[in-house]
């Protein structure tokens, strides 16, 4: 009976990853999370009792949790405050769960999305070579098997991006990095799998988060300085003149043409975010509904609604979750990849990050202790 309401909530947890992620989709539904929430809550009561990470984590909760829950009250609905709740609680109900659960959720998350992987990427080949049958949503996707791709008139790719059964590629991309993030990147089957779709996404926050894991493990844990340098040189000499690696990474880099900037914000939401007072820009703007826009995403979408104080908030909640189990040199690179992942797009505060964090607590910490 244990072994299958173990087995239940990590399909639970796996259905609960994959649907949040796919925010334009017509299977993303709040309402839906909320109830997975509910259920995974109800087999995991055992686990208040004799416990004492419960009464720990209560405390660090607590700041955050208010925090963001009085914004959710004052800037949404009522029902926009139980799934902010629900978010929190789902890095919670991880995080009180047994060092064996964790292990074991990853390790089922990891290989329910390879194989997933494998049969997306059969059919989107496939669909190469012959028709297969679509429909069409929101105007903008055509679905097929496993797989969904942007309409003719909605593509402003030069080349073809792999979306998975999101609706972006690059939510794919920040999936497929923080996956590979929490098992180290060893080569198994089911993370290489992992790897080649995040490359077939050409998601720039994937190549570039990719790139800093990769530096970070060599440089600083196994202090392999210059094998790390003498390749990203020899990477970008051999490439820098190449049409696709010039379209898709080094421009939008913005190399040779200064430092990044989130293409994710339109012209309006840029001059509001510009004449916000300072009060506003430190605690948030009750408004900021008002002026969102579709297309916009970035950290001042963040900004605009908790503030840069909403952001320090936020890093002290990372910091204590995660020094409980782990050394700080191992904290610094999860707080680096959510600082480029929150640079890009705004849903730190959401069901698919909050059990990257639940789930790293554990895992990372292992696996980067054997690496």
């Amino acid at each position: 009976m244990a072994i299958r309401k173990t087995q239940f909530k990590y399909i639970l947890y796996l259905l609960l990853l994959l649907t949040s992620t796919a925010s334009q989709l017509f299977w993303y539904k709040s309402y839906f999370h909320v109830i997975i929430v509910v259920l995974i809550l109800l087999f995991s009561f055992d686990n208040f009792k004799n416990n004492n990470l419960v009464s720990n984590y209560i405390l660090i909760f607590f700041i955050p949790v208010f925090y963001f829950l009085v914004d959710s009250l004052s800037t949404t609905t009522v029902f926009g405050f139980f799934i902010t709740y629900s978010i929190f609680l789902t890095c919670f109900l991880l995080l009180i769960e047994t060092d064996e659960f964790r292990s074991g959720c990853l390790d089922y998350i990891t290989k329910g999305f390879a194989i997933l992987l494998v049969i997306s990427i059969s059919f989107y080949i496939l669909s190469f070579f012959i028709s297969l049958p679509s429909f069409v949503i929101n105007e903008r996707y055509d679905c097929y098997p496993f797989f969904v791709s942007v309409t003719d008139t909605f593509s402003s790719f030069n080349y073809e991006r792999y979306f998975f059964l999101f609706s972006e590629p690059g939510d794919l991309g920040v999936l497929c990095f923080f996956i590979l993030l929490l098992n180290n990147i060893k080569f198994t089957k089911y993370n290489i799998i992992i790897l080649i779709a995040g490359l077939m996404s050409l998601s720039l926050f994937f190549y570039v988060a990719l790139i800093v894991l990769i530096a970070y493990k060599y440089i600083y844990v196994q202090k392999a300085v210059l094998p790390v340098i003498v390749l990203l040189m020899l990477i970008y000499y051999f490439t820098k003149d190449n049409e696709f690696m010039k379209s898709y990474l080094y421009n939008r880099l913005g190399i040779g043409e200064g430092i990044y900037e989130s293409g994710r914000v339109t012209e309006s939401f840029q001059n509001f975010y510009n004449n916000i007072v300072l009060q506003d820009k430190i605690f948030g703007v009750n408004n900021y509904f008002d002026f969102l826009e579709e297309g916009v995403c970035s950290y001042k979408v963040f900004v605009t609604q908790f503030g840069y104080f909403g952001i320090l908030i936020y890093f002290y909640f990372l910091i204590k979750v995660l020094s409980l189990k782990i050394q700080f040199k191992y904290i610094i690179l999860f707080c680096l990849s959510t600082a480029m992942f929150l640079y890009d797009r705004e849903y730190i505060i959401s069901f698919y990050f909050m059990m990257f964090i639940g789930l790293f607590s554990v895992n990372f910490k292992k696996n980067y202790n054997n690496a």
